[in-house]
């Protein structure tokens, strides 16, 4: 066994580092993560490392994430259902006063080995690049290490597969179903129709409450949230836009233009993520995360182009507030609507129309 100790303080040894030599080793098989918070800034730092590794051949992807109390991460959580279907992302919370899930665990999986950082630090900005952290980083052989081995994989083990005080619905796979009971909740708290003490009742739906003691508290300090006022954009709006092969995430993630996203899709100044939804010929309306990056770029992921020969023309339709229906226009189609979509970031880039 080899130990480390990783000791950062702001922008000095950040795990963050440690966590993409890990992704881009050709050695490592399995990434699994089991964290107490994953917010988009703290995931924004490693993404590109992350989606390389999940692209890589017959390699695996899991996580097991805490819920904060204002369910502000379900546009990364659904970034992550939406980007990475192969993978594994779950949420666990146990809705009890007393109780907060708060382990930090990253582990990489090797033929030979296992790789494991254990410490203090989250899947945010501060937690792996700028807060002082301390992590113990363990490099434990397959061969000699039966102990510590055994003792790590138990740990992740208490939480994959909940067993008492644990109840089975405190860990819940991320899909459209929880999402969806996740977004009403925000959307709700976003607007102050709900209290506090509302809001822990509707999570106690959704994640049962652990059997535990309550213990005396000396203070609680209540948050308010703000009221926001929210301006509808007009139904009815055209946007050609069209596809490259710039696109990542093996041809499916399409970059948008800064003045596409103020003008139509309405992001707000400094704002880095917005689920929108989208509805595809006949199919039901799905969200999709608009997503700032770690270069400044927005993109989103569209899966159903994966199949479609480039160059290509989304034409979206607004129908209602963040509501689009989404067409694809090729051949013909293409080569006449494209005349008129004029407009362009810098030459050789996609060319668009708002109209």
């Amino acid at each position: 066994m080899k130990t480390q100790v990783i000791n950062q303080t702001p922008f000095n040894n950040p795990l963050k580092n440690e966590l993409k030599l890990e992704l881009i080793d050709k050695a490592t098989t399995r990434f699994r993560a089991l964290v107490a918070y994953l917010s988009w800034r703290g995931l924004d730092t490693i993404y590109e490392e992350l989606e390389s590794f999940y692209e890589s051949k017959d390699s695996q992807v899991e996580m097991i994430i805490g819920l904060g109390s204002t369910t502000s991460e379900i546009d990364v959580l659904r970034y992550l259902n939406e980007r990475m279907p192969r993978g594994s992302f779950k949420v666990f919370n146990a809705s009890n006063d007393n109780y907060t899930f708060h382990p930090k665990i990253y582990y990489f999986d090797k033929k030979d080995s296992l790789t494991v950082y254990i410490g203090s630090s989250n899947i945010s900005l501060g937690g792996i690049s700028t807060n002082s952290e301390c992590s113990i980083k363990l490099e434990l052989d397959r061969k000699n290490d039966h102990l510590l081995l055994t003792e790590f994989e138990n740990v992740w083990q208490t939480y994959s597969n909940p067993q008492s005080p644990f109840k089975k619905n405190n860990l819940r796979s991320i899909d459209k179903k929880l999402l969806n009971a996740l977004e009403k909740l925000r959307i709700r708290l976003e607007k102050n129709e709900k209290t506090l003490s509302r809001q822990s009742n509707e999570l106690k739906q959704l994640f049962p409450e652990l059997d535990i003691p309550r213990t005396s508290t000396i203070s609680h300090i209540k948050g308010q949230a703000q009221n926001k006022r929210i301006v509808k954009p007009k139904a009815g709006s055209i946007l050609f836009l069209e596809v490259l092969t710039e696109t990542g995430a093996n041809g499916t993630q399409v970059q948008i233009p800064s003045l596409v996203l103020e003008n139509y899709f309405e992001l707000k100044p400094g704002q880095i993520h917005k689920t929108i939804q989208l509805q595809f010929s006949v199919n039901k309306f799905r969200p999709s995360v608009i997503c700032r990056f770690g270069n400044y770029t927005y993109r989103f992921t569209i899966t159903e182009i994966i199949s479609f020969k480039r160059p290509l023309l989304l034409k979206f339709e607004k129908i209602g507030v963040d509501k689009y229906i989404v067409s694809f226009l090729q051949g013909i189609n293409y080569k006449t609507q494209i005349k008129n979509c004029t407009n362009q970031t810098r030459a050789g880039a996609k060319h668009w129309l708002i109209k």
